[in-house]
């Protein structure tokens, strides 16, 4: 079984940890495990699990919202799923859920089979000042 965990960006925070751990644990559970993602931004930290993962680069996919870069971005991530041939395609965050689940009948035609698609939705914290 191929499972392919798709995030916008792995910055240095809680949800990059957990996804990292989940990587490592499918993995050494026989459940190969592969992780997509963009870049950080300027202003952020990439989490330094992240050179020993060897991610599939999606060139376009970030955290900030770009008609033009979130169009590009889907159709790399469509190239990138086509390439993994994944069972399971599981999300997380809302662009990457996002521009994933929008080509939803299209990854399953390029495939030829059906897939599992999970979303898992990561929670800000709401009294967070950058949110005031």
């Amino acid at each position: 079984m191929i499972v392919l965990q798709v995030i916008a960006r792995l910055n240095l925070g809680g949800t990059a940890k957990y996804l990292i751990t989940l990587n490592s644990g499918l993995n050494k559970s026989g459940i190969k495990s592969l992780i997509a993602t963009g870049y950080v931004q300027k202003d952020e930290i990439e989490d330094p699990s992240v050179a020993s993962l060897k991610p599939i680069r999606v060139r376009n996919l970030g955290r900030k919202i770009s008609l033009i870069n979130d169009f590009k971005a889907a159709a790399q991530l469509l190239k990138a799923i086509i390439d993994a041939n994944p069972d399971v395609i599981h999300t997380h965050t809302f662009k990457a859920g996002f521009l994933v689940r929008i080509q939803r009948n299209k990854i399953e035609v390029e495939l030829g089979k059906r897939v599992k698609f999970v979303h898992t939705y990561h929670g800000l914290l709401f009294d967070d000042p950058q949110f005031k």
